[in-house]
């Protein structure tokens, strides 16, 4: 740690002996977290820090983040927060300072008075997990349910507990990621660390205290847990006695810190360097004075391209080497401060732009499903062979000795037909035209070959065309933009996030799309706050690098003004200038922008579709950027197709309308699917029902009690004011803000900006928020009439809400007075469904369901698309387009048909999940070598525990399959009398083998076919069983 504040702590400890409360001043700014680490360091004692609110304790944690970077790590206090509001950080925190006493805790005043566990409830609930040790199942259960934990499926996110078998995953409180328990009957055999993405085990943990995750104890407060030679430290803020085990013991230290000095004061010394450095051009000189002046010089920034952007700016000011000797540091200092010798310089302060760092819940979205759809019983599917059936589950059956679970189909007049594992692939989840139900086939396959034959014909025609219309694209010349600059890469850098692997993706690829010489048309569709406008933001800059102007449009006035303000921030320490065309500006500021765009000056433009009017002209368009392209009308998509011609073309869309979505399968538009959540992300709690005034009244309440914000939408404008008056009968003393469309630009503006700094405390609304309002404290939405709207303008409005760390709901009523139509019901079930993360991409497959094909290829091929089911029509269109390009049509693998009197299955006692079972067992069926099929058995094993007999015997015969495969053998039968291995005609096998082995083996004979077959008698595998017989004859074959 650096000297700076040495003296004056020794000063204030020796104040502390003689006086148990000492007034403190000047620590401005970051100034505040060296010198309570100087203080921790030199007394060695805990210090407790009260703050007026949360926010301030949480950025100050943030601030001695940064500076504890300095202190070796063996000489670090922890640093802990301890909210009011959030119970699993609270308790974490509890449980980290009764282990390490030496910390600095930061609460607020109404957090260090809202009552907890007290040390004797904790200790009740909490135990620690030692490998080698006995933990009774039931008793440890119990004791889990009763610290909070909610038993689910898939542990996912804090707080949950899933037991499966030999194995209990758990997500406590306070770490970075889940724990999985392996038992052997009750003794804990192992305890490692498992990635919540993949549900993969990692590494092994020492012994660890397990804690509750709710509070459900109130017999204490933080001031019990605090050390008896803790020092107290009140940041502009009076001491308040504490009820408690304890309360605040007497004799305690206490420093009493304020910015305007009480009498007596000890004066730390640090000045603010507000105003000192705004603007680079101020920055550099201060710092170059400081530096002459024999004072260390440390700039702070949020990540190492801010750093590096900084330096090369400071040189332009300062010449070449006028960095040199100022250090540069990455850590999250909210601003700077003069002390000594000296000078502390944040990014933030320079540049004026000051970020909230949220401290997110720990989760990670389970895994991508790489299925569009998830199979339910119930559910409509399509076999290859005999066409549209019902899926009725899985059925464990026994045939000819053999136990196995089968696929059981329903078909008309109540036929069965029972899908054996090999043939799982065979079987897709069926998705029609219009959300109607399809009629079922019958089991005679000659009715079913007919229509695939007349859809294939239909598709024929449709495939030409398409390929005329790509080949006619890919022909016009486009603007090769030039591979990535210093300077982009240096852009990229500075992303304060971490990039997801699929945002990682979509950035490569929409890159490379520009860097080509054909015009780009990608469509980038990811979920609501999953970072698509990161992906446009390196785009636009890609572009403008290149000196190229950029045009972002937008559907509403409201998304223009958010683009404008995140585009300004991003570009701010780059020479990019911005401008803004929207109902919001003034006449002068309309005109400058207009001017702006046609000279070049501006190199950016974010509009509304103002922007598409005859008067707005660029000096060298290269890139336009489209938001949420369904919200705009015929005309301007119309418009918007003249653009695609010549230009660079990104779309970016969470829920895209079934147009665009299928274009972009079939090969017509390029396609990004951003499915990976950021970290942090909670998936949003989804309610349905009718509307009732007690639901809405406790919705509301349970929402303003946790500090938060509401929106509701009532999508009528002309009886908003009679809604507005209702909802204040309703809510006696809520303040209610209302915006609507019809209002002019500069009301909704004032409104927003309101509402926004909590001015109210629910914002009455129509439609008009469904795009692109980002504001972290509203987590409660409540929609009425929800049957009115379309599934995509639902899935846009639920992602208002659940961007913070809270946990969000959104209510949706639909009017109790007149039934539901079917379709509305289909659309309003499926966004329930899809509560996870990252289910875009899955609702705009449902979202063809429901809404059909329609339009989108032609009436006819619609009937197509419900005659087959939209997987099978895209499989034959794609095999279509592949021969008309003459490209091979890739053929699923053939694997042999194994027909032995042996149970291979996943039990449900192992794996109860019926959707899991099926999902492993496509997993294996999709195998395509021994190294796919081990990484299966290895999942299994990993995350449900050692195999029981049968599903080692299905891994074992999996394993066989694949090795038979290879052979070229075409079935094994067990029978009463023989064991037949049939071979394919063009088996790899030389004939010779088969000779050599029927002469050598007594109880082996070769049968010339056809087929080729290798036939044993019983006695030869009766003893190692049909399984270690045929692996031990395929290793000789």
């Amino acid at each position: 740690m650096r000297p700076a504040f040495a003296p004056v702590v020794s000063e204030l400890l020796q104040r502390l002996h003689q006086n148990p409360s000492v007034p403190l001043t000047g620590l401005p700014g970051g100034s505040k977290a060296p010198f309570l680490l100087a203080l921790a360091a030199q007394s060695k004692a805990p210090l407790l820090v009260i703050a007026a609110e949360d926010v301030e304790a949480d950025g100050l944690i943030a601030d001695l983040e940064a500076w504890s970077t300095f202190l070796p790590s063996n000489n670090r206090p922890a640093l802990l927060l301890f909210p009011e509001l959030d119970p699993a950080a609270r308790i974490a925190s509890l449980g980290q300072w009764e282990q390490t006493p030496w910390a600095i805790v930061a609460a607020s005043s109404a957090a260090l008075s809202r009552p907890t566990f007290s040390a004797k409830e904790l200790s009740a609930l909490a135990f620690e997990l030692r490998p080698g040790r006995p933990y009774p199942r039931a008793a440890l259960l119990e004791k889990l349910a009763g610290g909070g934990y909610e038993r689910v499926e898939m542990v996912e996110m804090e707080g949950e507990m899933a037991v499966r078998g030999e194995v209990l995953d758990i997500w406590p409180p306070g770490v970075p990621k889940p724990w999985r328990m392996l038992f052997d009957g009750d003794t804990l055999e192992s305890l490692r660390e498992f990635n919540a993405g993949t549900q993969r085990s990692e590494a092994y943990l020492q012994p660890q205290k397990l804690l509750p995750i709710k509070e459900s104890g109130q017999g204490g407060v933080l001031a019990d847990y605090a050390p008896k030679n803790t020092v107290w430290f009140w940041d502009e803020l009076e001491p308040s006695p504490f009820s408690g085990e304890g309360g605040r013991r007497p004799g305690e230290g206490e420093i009493l810190y304020r910015a305007l000095p009480p009498a007596h004061a000890i004066d730390a010394g640090a000045r603010s360097t507000t105003g000192l450095a705004s603007g680079i051009k101020m920055a550099a000189l201060e710092a170059k004075k400081h530096r002459d002046e024999g004072s260390s010089v440390l700039l702070f920034c949020h990540n190492t391209g801010e750093c590096e952007r900084l330096g090369e700016l400071l040189e332009e000011q300062l010449g070449p080497r006028g960095a040199e000797g100022m250090e540069f540091i990455t850590g999250p200092l909210r601003s700077g401060f003069v002390v000594d010798q000296l000078f502390v310089l944040t990014n933030s302060e320079i540049f004026g732009r000051y970020r909230h760092r949220p401290r997110l819940p720990k989760f990670k979205g389970g895994q991508v499903l790489h299925e569009a759809r998830d199979l339910k019983t119930g559910e409509y599917v399509v076999h290859e062979h005999y066409g549209i059936g019902r899926y009725k589950g899985l059925e464990l059956l026994t045939a000819g000795g053999q136990e196995a679970e089968f696929l059981k189909l329903e078909y008309s007049r109540g036929d069965r037909l029972y899908v054996p594992l090999a043939d799982f692939r065979q079987v897709q989840k069926y998705s029609g035209a219009e959300g109607k139900s399809p009629r079922l086939n019958s089991l005679d396959t000659a009715t079913w070959e007919r229509v695939k034959a007349r859809v294939k014909e239909g598709i024929q025609e449709l495939a030409k065309d398409l390929l005329r219309i790509h080949a006619a694209r890919a022909a016009l010349p486009g603007h090769a933009f030039p591979p990535d600059s210093h300077l982009e890469e240096e852009f990229a850098a500075s992303f304060i996030y971490e990039e997801t692997p699929d945002q990682s993706r979509a950035i490569a690829e929409v890159k490379k799309d520009m860097e080509s010489p054909r015009p780009m048309d990608r469509v980038v569709l990811g979920d609501v706050g999953y970072g698509k406008t990161e992906v446009a933001m390196r785009a636009a800059f890609k572009a403008v690098a290149d000196s190229k102007q950029v045009a972002v449009l937008v559907p509403t006035t409201i998304l223009a003004e958010q683009h404008y303000r995140t585009f300004v921030e991003r570009f701010a320490d780059y020479p990019v200038r911005i401008g803004m065309l929207s109902r919001f500006q003034t006449a002068k500021e309309e005109k400058e922008t207009l001017a702006g765009a046609a000279s070049g000056a501006l190199d950016v433009v974010i509009g509304t579709h103002r922007l598409l009017q005859k008067d707005v002209a660029f000096h060298e368009l290269g890139l336009l950027i489209i938001d949420e392209e369904h919200r705009f009308g015929v005309k301007h998509k119309e418009q918007l197709k003249k653009f695609r011609e010549r230009l660079d073309v990104l779309t970016l869309t969470a829920t895209p309308i079934p147009r665009t979505f299928s274009f972009a399968l079939s090969g017509l538009r390029e396609l990004s699917i951003i499915e990976s959540p950021p970290s942090g992300r909670l998936p949003i709690a989804t309610q349905i029902g009718p509307y009732d005034d007690a639901a809405v009244r406790g919705a509301v309440q349970k929402e303003l009690e946790r500090g938060g914000q509401v929106f509701y939408v009532h999508n009528r404008v002309q009886s908003m004011n009679t809604r507005l008056h209702f909802l204040q009968q309703l809510l006696p003393g809520v303040s209610i803000a209302v915006v609507h469309g019809q209002m002019s630009g500069p009301a909704i503006e004032k409104t927003m900006w309101e509402f926004i700094h909590r001015k109210h405390q629910i914002l009455l609304a129509t439609s008009i928020i469904e795009s692109g309002i980002d504001i972290p404290t509203v987590n409660t939405l409540i929609v009425e009439e929800a049957e009115e709207f379309g599934l995509a303008q639902l899935y846009q409005l639920r992602g208002r809400v659940g961007r913070e760390r809270q946990k969000a709901f959104c209510h949706l009523f639909y009017s109790g007075s007149t039934p539901l139509s079917a379709d509305a019901r289909a659309r309003l079930e499926a966004l329930r469904e899809f509560t996870e993360l990252g289910s875009g991409y899955r609702l705009a497959v449902r979202d063809m369901e429901i809404r059909g094909a329609g339009n989108l290829l032609g009436q006819e091929q619609s009937g197509f698309i419900s005659a087959v089911g939209l997987d099978l029509y895209s499989q034959l269109l794609q095999d279509e387009i592949a021969k008309l390009r003459g490209e091979p049509v890739k053929e699923a693998p053939r694997f042999p048909s194994f027909d032995l009197a042996i149970h291979a299955f996943l039990p449900a006692e192992y794996l109860p999940s019926e959707e899991l079972r099926i999902i492993f067992y496509k997993k294996l069926v999709s195998a395509e070598s021994q190294e796919a099929l081990d990484a299966v058995q290895q999942e299994l094993e990993d995350r449900f525990g050692p195999l029981p007999q049968e599903a080692g015997s299905l891994m074992e015969v999996s394993k066989l399959r694949m090795r038979a495969r290879d052979l070229g053998i075409a079935a094994v039968i067990q029978k009463p009398s023989s064991l037949d291995v049939q071979f394919l005609p063009n088996t790899p096998v030389p004939p010779e083998t088969f000779v050599r082995l029927s002469q050598e083996r007594a109880a082996l004979r070769f049968r010339p076919g056809p087929p080729f077959t290798l036939q044993t008698q019983p006695v030869a595998f009766e003893s190692a069983g049909p399984v270690a017989y045929l692996a031990n004859l395929f290793k000789e074959l």
